[in-house]
């Protein structure tokens, strides 16, 4: 109501690890996790090359996006930090429609990712 956006955050940070652990079936905390899914890309790259490209990008993407989500982050300029141990553990964050909207896309991209393995 406040244009705060507490609740969303925090939602949408902790599915990001129960999309991991659904679609990984391990029981793994974020990090673990992380590596799995980091492993099994790996593990699928074959011969055919727009596979190896995807699989690339993918490792990518769980570098530079996912494995920050570890640490306190602001998505750069925005004013509102992620931490998905410390959302996880305390329930606290710092918000906004900014980091709410990232967090969407995140998980839109993790579920597409894990869809292709």
């Amino acid at each position: 109501m406040h244009g705060k956006y507490e609740a969303a955050v925090i939602i949408l940070t902790l599915q990001l690890e129960g999309i991991l652990r659904d679609e990984l079936g391990v029981d793994k905390m974020f990090g673990g996790l992380r590596k799995s899914l980091e492993n099994k890309l790996n593990q699928c790259t074959n011969d055919d090359s727009w596979k190896k490209f995807l699989n690339k990008v993918n490792v990518k993407f769980i570098s530079e996006i996912l494995k920050p989500l570890g640490d306190n982050i602001d998505f750069k300029e925005d004013i509102g930090l992620v931490n998905r141990n410390g959302i996880a553990h305390t329930g606290v964050v710092d918000a906004n429609q900014i980091v709410a909207l990232r967090l969407i896309f995140i998980i839109d991209t993790l579920i597409y990712i894990t869809e292709n393995l």
